[in-house]
């Protein structure tokens, strides 16, 4: 019962909700160490979504649909001016060690 409840109120509505609850609530010793805000709230919706998806109660597709479109909703102009998700979340690489 209670699952059928959560798949029928499951909505990006709820979903953003959710995140922004989840980000609200969450003490600053709670957050990741990052170099930004906007990183350690990306970081968030991702460990959100991932959560959601986990709990194996609602469509993976539509959990992790909702997570990427909060991304795109929330964090694309961000991220652009940034360089993209690469430069954003990426590690120095040496220029003789090949990328694959």
């Amino acid at each position: 019962m209670l699952r059928k409840n959560l798949q029928d109120c499951f909505s990006y509505t709820f979903f953003k909700q959710l995140t922004q609850m989840f980000m609200s609530r969450l003490s600053p010793e709670e957050h990741p160490t990052t170099q930004s805000p906007e990183q350690a709230k990306i970081a968030l919706t991702c460990e959100l979504t991932s959560r959601l998806n986990t709990m194996d109660c609602l469509p993976m597709n539509r959990a992790l649909g909702f997570g990427a479109k909060y991304l795109q909703d929330y964090f694309t102009p961000w991220v652009t001016e940034q360089g993209g998700y690469e430069k954003v979340f990426g590690t120095p690489v040496d220029e003789d060690e090949e990328v694959h």
